[in-house]
């Protein structure tokens, strides 16, 4: 390895492997030569392979906890590498440091700080403006990704990922308005293309304009009939539109092509879950065999799991937690429902108040604290967070309440029955929203 040269290093610990098949140690350095090579489905493997075979493998537990842990920047990594080389003359540094970040030795805020002062040194990088304003926009600190988005989109006017990324800052920043005459602005400059048409979309979908996107996605799709991230959108307007059966149909169609996206796979969850079939989507998470399970594949399983009725067999997913750190509020509000699903509802809830100090509207946080509630019988504080979750998002709303239904004793169901046929009754809901609490309803 000093020598520079990794092939032989690798097969010189393949050997030694040979002869100690259960010694860790050696098992831990071909990981780690896999991984700096980019090799992460090997390095994978390895640690597998080691976790079925060996006896106390906690080296080995301890790095697969590791690469879990650092798996999104890796595969980042991975896929610049493929690019054009010397792209940034600080490629190295910004990847140490998110690498550290998503590997929890540094937090969210030191990483910001050092990339500002990689950006001090050489405001013209253009891959440390684009990562710092990434993650000041996973930040929510949105005015000022919107002003690094802003640099950078001058800097390479005819790359459209940048008008949207500045579009998009300025809609999460509250100026709906900006951010649409940025997306008209670039489709003037440009033409129409799928990006900007859909960016327009999402924009639509921001300001939760379902109807009008759908007419949009029509429209996009004739033109571009296999365009994935159009098809996915027009699944998931129309589980917003509550046209479940459109939605299914789009989904198969997804599937026929991408068996293993994350995010198709936790909506196609989520839709069988309020249709009744969470068992159909679990064959779903068949397809993952990376080897390795990220937080967000770990609790969309315990959600089906328990969804189907089987409360205890959603502990042998639980189990598989690492030693995760939250970064973002994503990662917070599924820490929340870790602890929660664990019966740390205490620990659950701190997790979910952080959210909501954050993003006071998130439904899903207020949903999942009525949950919360509920469950600890604590009706006033129930009655407050369920409400606000419906006005919200009702489709938040429902799908915790779809996956506890068979968890809740006699007195919580009853409860949760009463407070939403209340809102069904008495609140100023669309029809949309009534037509999600009554299917709960007559789940319950």
């Amino acid at each position: 390895l000093r020598l520079g040269n990794r092939e032989k290093a690798a097969t010189a610990l393949k050997r030694a492997i040979m002869i100690e098949p259960a010694n860790q140690d050696l098992l831990v350095k071909l990981v780690d030569v896999y991984v700096g090579d980019g090799r992460i489905q090997e390095a994978v493997e390895v640690i597998n392979k080691g976790l079925e075979t060996i006896e106390s493998p906690a080296l080995l537990r301890e790095k697969y906890n590791e690469l879990a842990r650092r798996l999104p920047v890796l595969r980042k990594k991975a896929a610049a590498a493929k690019l054009d080389a010397g792209l940034s003359r600080h490629e190295t540094e910004v990847y140490d440091i998110l690498d550290g970040l998503y590997d929890g030795r540094i937090r969210l805020e030191v990483a910001v700080k050092e990339l500002e002062g990689l950006r001090r040194k050489d405001p013209s990088d253009l891959l440390v403006a684009d990562e710092l304003a990434n993650l000041l926009f996973q930040a929510r600190e949105f005015g000022r990704a919107a002003e690094i988005y802003s640099e950078v989109h001058l800097s390479r006017p005819s790359d459209p990922r940048h008008r949207i990324d500045l579009a998009k800052s300025l809609a999460m920043q509250g100026d709906s308005e900006a951010a649409r005459a940025i997306i008209k602005d670039s489709l003037r400059d440009l033409g129409h293309m799928p990006e900007l048409d859909l960016a327009m979309t999402e924009l639509d979908l921001f300001d939760k304009e379902f109807a009008r996107a759908a007419g949009r996605l029509e429209i996009i799709l004739k033109e571009y009939p296999s365009e994935q991230h159009a098809l996915f959108l027009y699944a998931y307007t129309a589980m917003r539109l509550d046209e479940l059966e459109t939605a299914e149909n789009a989904f198969k169609q997804l599937f026929e092509k991408n068996k293993t996206d994350e995010e198709l796979a936790v909506w196609y969850s989520r839709l069988a879950i309020m249709q009744g079939q969470p068992a159909r989507a679990l064959k779903i998470w068949e397809n993952f065999s990376d080897g390795i399970e990220s937080l967000v594949e770990i609790i969309a399983r315990v959600e089906l799991t328990l969804a189907t009725g089987d409360g205890k067999g959603i502990m042998r997913h639980l189990q598989k937690i690492g030693d995760y750190h939250p970064r973002f509020i994503e990662d917070h509000m599924l820490f929340g429902k870790a602890f929660f699903f664990a019966g740390d509802f205490s620990s659950a809830q701190r997790e979910f108040d952080l959210v909501l100090r954050l993003e006071a509207r998130n439904a899903e946080a207020l949903a999942m604290s009525a949950m919360n509630s509920l469950i600890r019988n604590k009706t006033a504080k129930f009655w407050n967070f369920w409400q606000h979750a419906i006005d919200c998002d009702s489709l938040y709303a429902v799908i915790p309440a779809m996956v506890l239904k068979d968890s809740l004793n006699f007195a919580q169901r009853e409860r949760l029955k009463v407070e939403t046929r209340k809102m069904v009754e008495i609140g100023a809901l669309k029809e949309i929203d009534k037509t999600r609490l009554v299917r709960l309803l007559k789940c319950l």
